[in-house]
């Protein structure tokens, strides 16, 4: 019986190690939260300008969630990416997102939490910094 216990603890202790270590997964950013059913971001808005103005994502460009690199607003006629270029925004979740001022999904952090606005970025020194996007 001893013996099937030290097993079982060490197959376990071997298999967290692994899990912790797996390059891949901290490679990648913050992990999708229990609640995300896909990475796209449906109920999250972001807008060019202050205040809800200006071009703003959804529609037909909706965000996913990663690099802001390449994704464009699409809205009121905006053909603009939005990557270093957001000012404010709405999250419609149930749970925070994140914005990041580095492509990957690091550096200086910008926390939209659940079911609220920021009509602008300026005052918290995030304004035209966003350029990944995670929940």
């Amino acid at each position: 019986m001893r013996r099937i216990v030290r097993r079982l603890i060490t197959t376990a202790a071997v298999g967290a190690t692994i899990f912790v270590t797996t390059p891949s997964q901290a490679a990648t950013g913050p992990v999708l939260g229990p609640d995300s059913a896909s990475t796209d971001l449906y109920s999250f808005r972001l807008y060019k300008n202050s205040g809800f103005g200006g071009c703003m994502s959804g529609a037909d460009h909706i965000l996913r969630a990663g690099s802001l690199e390449g994704q464009k607003y699409g809205v009121l006629s905006c053909d603009t990416t939005v990557n270093n270029s957001a000012s404010s925004m709405e999250n419609g979740y149930a749970q925070n997102v994140y914005l990041y001022d580095k492509t990957n999904c690091t550096g200086a952090m910008y926390t939209a939490r659940p079911n609220s606005e920021d009509s602008t970025f300026s005052n918290n020194d995030f304004n035209d910094k966003a350029s990944c996007i995670w929940y």
